[in-house]
């Protein structure tokens, strides 16, 4: 099921930001195992790093020139 679009607060920025979501799994609230909670960090810093990877390549590869 998508959701959204909807506002939220930015602490940061003092705005706000919208957000869609994308609901893909339901599971009932409860204890995570040590496994899981492994295998989801792990997949979370993978997930992470690539998209680091992909940013420090656009902006490698992208000139911006700022002229006052």
């Amino acid at each position: 099921a998508i959701v959204g679009p909807f506002p939220v607060d930015d602490p940061t920025s003092g705005g706000r930001k919208w957000i869609v979501l994308k609901l893909t799994r339901v599971q009932p609230a409860g204890q995570m195992s040590i496994d899981e909670a492994r295998r989801d960090l792990r997949k979370n810093m993978q997930q992470l790093y690539s998209y680091r990877r992909l940013l420090d390549s656009l902006r490698k590869d992208t000139y911006v020139s700022i002229r006052m």
